[in-house]
């Protein structure tokens, strides 16, 4: 996963420890591809040895070791209709260009097979502000 896509879900973390089901997400991420029968079995075990909580700790981890991880988390939220919520939140994180500036998503469309932001606004702060 790209060190933005973790850093976003890094600030949403608590929010998905909260309402984070991942077990709901599995089947279409296995499907894609992204995880394997391993994966799935280490997560499905992790909810029955200790909690929900610590299941979704293990399923971000190996998220965020997959290429193109984030694309997919939000493909399964979306997908899953009762926690698209999420994705929705994730995408509306603050998102910044190269020089670190602070670029607002106005448009933002997506469905279940692609995701498009569509920036029209860029802000840029006085280095004295």
């Amino acid at each position: 996963m790209d060190p933005r896509d973790c850093s976003v879900i890094d600030r949403h973390f608590p929010r998905l420890q909260q309402c984070l089901e991942p077990t709901k997400l599995l089947r279409h991420l296995e499907t894609v591809g992204v995880i394997d029968e391993d994966d799935v079995e280490n997560i499905r075990e992790e909810k029955t040895k200790s909690s929900r909580e610590n299941q979704v700790i293990v399923f971000i981890d190996i998220m965020k070791r997959r290429e193109n991880g984030f694309r997919y988390f939000l493909q399964a939220l979306l997908k899953s209709k009762v926690q698209d919520f999420l994705a929705r939140e994730l995408l509306e994180d603050d998102v910044y260009d190269e020089e670190g500036e602070i670029m607002f998503p106005l448009i933002l469309k997506y469905n279940i097979n692609q995701i498009y932001i569509v920036f029209v606004l860029k802000l840029v702060w006085p280095k004295s502000f």
